[in-house]
């Protein structure tokens, strides 16, 4: 490769950076000599910065709430019956976190035959702010209050049999007299004696 001298009278800045200069530095004194500037980037604007901040907390909020309103409640199906619907006067600005038990889906059955029982202590558990999803018959043999729970579910099964002071919770299969249904995961079968208070 050629190499071309430069004529020695022209040149204002020296051909090597002197020992207490960084490469970068020579070499930009030697483009300003030539005439040209060096080139600055422009600012970052704050707006813009704002903006897309502003719009990463939009889509987090959109999400949030896409995704707590996609737990909606079903009804139990089979021969059970949805409870109404209770209304505690609260605001959404009033809302604090939910407490684990009352997101658990629960189905109420009446075990031992008494006249309205399973729908009065839905209603009952309900107004507590229990998750009913129903309630309805589960034969006339049971003589204590329990829970009883489809498989997967029993750590759910043991928190609502804790909530309400019941014994331990059993598998739905073992639970005398109940018909399971697909959307039974845990169910409280009722005694005589019904929930403690």
């Amino acid at each position: 490769m050629a190499r071309t001298q430069e004529d020695p009278g022209t040149m204002t800045e020296p051909a090597h950076p002197r020992g207490d200069e960084h490469l970068d530095e020579w070499f930009a004194r030697r483009l300003e000599a030539q005439g040209i500037g060096r080139r600055r980037r422009p600012p970052l604007a704050m707006g813009r910065v704002f903006s897309v901040l502003g719009f990463v907390l939009g889509v987090g909020a959109v999400g949030v709430v896409l995704y707590t309103s996609g737990h909606g409640h079903t009804s139990a199906g089979g021969s059970t019956t949805t409870p109404p619907p209770t209304s505690t006067g609260k605001t959404s600005k009033d809302r604090t976190p939910t407490p684990p038990w009352k997101r658990i889906r629960l189905t109420v059955l009446n075990g031992f035959g008494g006249t309205g029982a399973a729908g009065r202590v839905a209603a009952q558990l309900a107004n507590e702010g229990f998750n009913v999803i129903g309630y309805g018959d589960g034969g006339t043999s049971t003589t204590s209050t329990y829970v009883a729970y489809a498989p997967g579910y029993q750590i759910g099964a043991a928190l609502i049999a804790r909530k309400l002071s019941l014994p331990a919770p059993i598998p739905l299969a073992q639970a005398a007299g109940v018909t399971p249904t697909s959307t039974m995961h845990i169910v409280l079968v009722l005694g005589p004696n019904l929930v403690p208070a």
